[in-house]
């Protein structure tokens, strides 16, 4: 069950509003990252009563140098920054679901989106904050959990990535299904015109 938080408003704005060391390079993905996502989000995990696990700050840590790398764990910066301004110290309802945001549901929002677009695109700040609330057990104040869910879906790039995928997929089946069959007519048909 969601409980109700902050004001979505205020959330997107508190987004829009990173300041620069959010906005950072994380440390170990270029000569001149500094930001230190693995404290970032240890400290959040503090400020929130939590510890944060030895395996989920391994997963925070940098694994190459790559554009790849700097957006996965800009993400996270952001997330945290986004967390930071949604949940009251010591007021984290559910913290059951944090260490799999930061480590899985980021990576994949990562691999699909550029953490650029939070600057340029207000759905993206609106999806990050609707991830954020929702991995903390908290959906945006004056909304149903269903109304929740349902504003997540419609601005969810990792599930419209999937559609897409999908509609590719079906796309190219049934065109190789046409082909098939087009190439079985005319087989068929070149024996008959022999005959004649």
């Amino acid at each position: 069950m969601l409980v109700e938080g902050p004001a979505l408003a205020a959330l997107v704005r508190h987004i829009a509003e990173r300041p620069p060391a959010v906005r950072a390079d994380a440390e170990g993905t270029t000569d001149k990252g500094v930001a230190r996502p693995r404290a970032v989000v240890a400290d959040l995990y503090a400020r929130l009563g939590r510890t944060a696990t030895p395996a989920l700050l391994d997963a925070l840590a940098a694994r190459e140098r790559s554009p790849a790398e700097r957006n996965r764990l800009a993400w996270v910066l952001a997330a945290a920054h986004a967390l930071d301004g949604a949940v009251a110290p010591g007021a984290l309802p559910d913290g059951a679901g944090l260490d799999r945001y930061f480590t899985e549901e980021l990576a994949l929002l990562a691999s699909i989106i550029s953490v650029d677009r939070l600057d340029a695109d207000e759905e993206r700040r609106e999806e990050l904050a609707r991830r954020s609330l929702r991995a903390v057990g908290l959906r945006p104040a004056g909304e149903s959990a269903a109304d929740a869910e349902d504003r997540l879906r419609q601005v969810d790039s990792v599930e419209r990535a999937r559609l897409l995928a999908e509609a590719a997929e079906r796309e190219k089946r049934a065109r190789e299904v046409r082909e098939a069959m087009a190439k079985k007519a005319a087989e068929e048909a070149v024996p008959k015109v022999g005959r004649e």
